[in-house]
């Protein structure tokens, strides 16, 4: 897959080091180099650049950081932020906003190739150049959250602690309470409430924790959208009935070792629904069809943008870096794969459950025609 990336470091040793590790990568598309914020603007105004590498230092542009600059003007660049550990706090932290991913100095070429290969790896998402249309227009596009990326440095620490972990989700009440509400719901059947954090993760398990902070990340940033806020619950119920299912489907008839990226795959399935209503110029354009010509809401999306929000939403999880088998099974969650020795995957687990939850039934003949005979009566059971 080729892919342009532009790197602005004023450092000339280290940007000559950046130039020789990217150069070894033998990536296939254009590698710009640049001392300075005035030419990275201009490159990435004549090119199409598909990923920013820069220091948080860079000099500020009419009062706003650089990366700021560039996610508010070219949301669909993948922005990576160097930064020294002795940077100031503040200054850290708010790399974390404006960044998809950050790399620390000194530059570990380990670390700094398994980041960019996971980016060039990722799937084609990242330049299809309808999704980029789409996501340029959008007026803002979340980025990583803080308290995922702490988590993700405490997990990488050879004795990582559930206590510490707790700590940090103690520090974002939203995500410290849409845990409590999980561990509480019927999914779990537990016998008495839960009201300890660590107790809940503990019991959750830290795969789904992740899984809760980046949903709730994504109501966070459009905070105050009274479209948005007005659905939230629609949207989150619909999501944990899909995400329960959806687990329910892989115990039974999947790979078992799958079993909760089944759950985080329906949790996430339609986040590019609420990026897509949290846009004025898209959702009156995309409702106005659907009302004017009775057609249904993937269509009338379809119809307006071009792409649906499954793969809006699949183009996020790609830029935060998840596996790829929960960004297409987010991109494909309206498509039903065949099934191979009754076994069945995380894409069609997903399908079955938004199907299932959406219209109250399954439709037989499809699963006749994709090699699902043998289970029908097992899914039917499982979803009455």
């Amino acid at each position: 897959m080729k892919l342009n990336i532009l790197t602005v470091e004023r450092d000339v040793a280290v940007l000559s080091y950046l130039e020789e590790l990217l150069s070894k990568l033998k990536v296939e598309g254009k590698l710009y180099f640049t001392k300075s914020n005035e030419e990275a603007i201009s490159i990435m105004k004549q090119s199409d650049v598909n990923i920013l590498i820069s220091d948080i230092k860079n000099p500020q542009i009419n009062e706003d950081d650089f990366l700021d600059f560039v996610k508010e003007e070219f949301p669909a660049i993948i922005r990576i932020a160097l930064f020294d550990k002795s940077n100031h706090i503040e200054l850290l932290l708010k790399s974390v906003v404006s960044a998809h991913k950050c790399i620390s100095k000194p530059i570990d070429s380990e670390i700094f190739n398994k980041i960019i290969l996971e980016i060039l790896n990722q799937n084609t998402l990242l330049v299809d150049e309808n999704l980029r249309a789409v996501i340029n227009k959008i007026d803002s596009f979340p980025s990583l959250p803080r308290t995922y990326l702490e988590i993700e440095e405490e997990l990488s620490k050879e004795s990582f602690s559930i206590k510490k972990i707790s700590d940090i989700v103690h520090k974002d009440m939203a995500i410290a309470t849409r845990i409590i509400q999980v561990v509480n719901s019927p999914l779990f059947g537990l016998a008495k409430n839960i009201t300890d954090i660590q107790q809940a993760i503990s019991i959750l398990g830290i795969t789904m924790v992740k899984s809760l902070i980046l949903y709730t990340q994504i109501f966070k940033s459009f905070e105050g959208n009274m479209r948005v806020e007005s659905i939230q619950k629609e949207i989150w119920e619909h999501s944990l009935k899909v995400a329960k299912i959806s687990k329910l489907l892989i115990a039974n008839f999947g790979n078992r070792n799958e079993i909760e990226t089944g759950y985080i795959s329906g949790l996430l399935h339609d986040i590019g629904k609420v990026i897509i209503i949290n846009n004025e110029a898209y959702i009156y354009e995309i409702l106005e069809i659907m009302k004017s010509e009775n057609i249904d809401y993937n269509d009338s999306e379809k119809r307006v943008l071009g792409v649906t929000h499954a793969e809006v939403g699949a183009y996020l999880l790609s830029l935060w870096g998840l596996p790829n088998v929960i960004v297409n099974s987010v991109k494909n969650h309206h498509k039903i794969s065949r099934i191979d020795n009754n076994i069945l995957n995380i894409q069609t687990s997903v399908f079955i459950a938004n199907e299932y939850n959406t219209n109250s039934k399954i439709n037989q003949e499809l699963l006749l025609n994709n090699g699902f005979e043998k289970i029908i009566p097992q899914i039917l059971s499982i979803l009455v």
